[in-house]
């Protein structure tokens, strides 16, 4: 569903011209200009969805902005088979700037990307006019570019909350561990680490109950029958655990 409509019927050109995918790995099989590469978008999108993109008639003039709005214009005459896996990405995210898309899913963007792209492309998604489903293992990075954090586990949702209100009262044990796991850059700072235990299950053949009860410290009998409702805890923090932390009172 997307903006309260169900889009599971919906042409591949119009999803396109709704939303937009990066991938981790951009793959490149043909030796095509960068501004031909953004330039396809547009014959694979039924039509413009951003208003500001729609009242573009012209494409050239849609691409270079696009291409501007990227900060890649310069690479523009480039093929792309000569680029980088960070400057691909930034392609890719004008095609869909291209498009239109009013919603764009960011697959582990900052990856292959150096410390100044990262620091402008975190500027250039908070001022964007639309939603960035941002998609990353790496949450001091999520820190600073959501505004609300979703925490999956074998693809069921564990947490969800607010930014702020995420990384001060976590509540499920998972997210507890994963926000232990982030380096502090002081060596006088001592932070008690969790470790998981066990191995990683088959998202094919998932555990029964909580899907998280075999690596979780907090464990008990009812975890491995019954599956954890995710509810709203408060101020629209929601959890599905039976022994969430740091509720409030």
């Amino acid at each position: 569903r997307l903006d309260g409509n169900d889009i599971s019927g919906y042409s591949r050109k119009k999803i396109s011209s709704m939303v937009g995918y990066v991938g981790q790995d951009v793959p490149v099989a043909f030796d095509f200009s960068v501004r031909d590469v953004v330039e396809m978008a547009l014959y694979n999108t039924a039509s413009a969805g951003r208003k500001e993109t729609r009242q573009k008639r012209n494409k050239w003039e849609i691409i270079d902005c696009a291409l501007e709005e990227m900060n890649i214009m310069h690479l523009a005459e480039r093929s792309i088979l000569s680029l980088s896996g960070g400057e691909r990405k930034m392609v890719f995210l004008a095609r869909s700037i291209a498009q239109g898309c009013d919603t764009i899913i960011l697959d582990e963007p900052t990856n292959h990307l150096d410390i100044e792209t990262i620091d402008w492309l975190e500027g250039f998604l908070k001022t964007f006019n639309g939603t960035i489903i941002f998609i990353s293992h790496d949450l001091s990075v999520i820190k600073h570019i959501s505004d609300r954090i979703m925490v999956m586990y074998l693809g069921h949702v564990v947490e969800l909350a607010d930014k702020d209100d995420l990384y001060k009262r976590t509540m499920h044990p998972y997210t507890t561990a994963l926000l232990s796991a982030i380096p502090v850059p002081d060596r006088k700072h001592k932070k008690e680490k969790i470790v998981l235990e066990g191995d990683l299950p088959s998202p094919a053949n998932p555990p029964s109950g909580c899907v998280f009860h075999t690596r979780c410290y907090k464990a008990q009998e009812i975890c491995k029958t019954q599956v954890p409702e995710l509810r709203d805890c408060g101020n629209g923090h929601c959890c599905a655990c039976h022994f969430p932390e740091n509720q409030p009172e």
